[in-house]
């Protein structure tokens, strides 16, 4: 899909890889390869935002997971909807999960308002988004409200197996383009 902006498509990248790859993109550039682990001082504290998250099981809620678990539990706090065992599951993480009341994130008003809460509440300063569309299209307000960086990650079939085909899906990902520091295709 033709995507105007910054973007980055990267396959096969392992889960620390993604979330520290913000820091190598500088001002809304691209990144060039190399170790990244190098690369990670000044530490980020990064606010993961997503839909795709345990308790609901699949594929994309296994690497968020995974990602999140490969980081020092005081550098990342996710942001998630709430869903059924949600409570026991987040009592056996090292780090912060903040559930929000509803089982499905969208863009809305109130959900901007309480994820700059609590991007804000745990000094965050980059939010990596866990499903660029919808929810980067949060980009700008999590910017405005002291965010450095926010890139986002994209499942690749969503974006090559018939979603983006879709005239209002063709719009959000050239928005999302835009908006975001990176989107990752993963």
């Amino acid at each position: 899909i033709p995507v105007a902006g910054p973007v980055l498509v990267w396959w096969g990248a392992g889960p620390a890889v993604l979330a520290c790859a913000a820091a190598r993109l500088g001002e809304r550039g691209h990144y060039a390869g190399g170790d990244l682990s190098a690369d990670l001082e000044p530490r980020m504290r990064t606010l993961i935002l997503t839909n795709d998250f345990p308790t609901r099981q699949g594929g994309i809620e296994t690497f968020i997971k995974a990602l999140a678990d490969r980081l020092p539990p005081s550098d990342v706090v996710v942001y998630t909807a709430s869903m059924p065992g949600d409570r026991e599951l987040d009592a056996t993480l090292s780090y912060t999960v903040v559930r929000d009341r509803a089982g499905t994130l969208l863009p809305t008003r109130r959900v901007r308002r309480e994820v700059v809460r609590a991007m804000q509440e745990h000094g965050c300063d980059t939010v990596l988004v866990g499903s660029s569309v919808p929810l980067g299209l949060l980009a700008p307000a999590l910017r405005a409200a002291g965010a450095r960086q926010v890139p986002a990650q994209q499942r690749i079939e969503q974006m090559t197996l018939g979603l983006a085909d879709l005239l209002p899906a063709r719009q959000s990902f050239r928005i999302v383009g835009h908006r975001n520091d990176a989107v990752v295709a993963a």
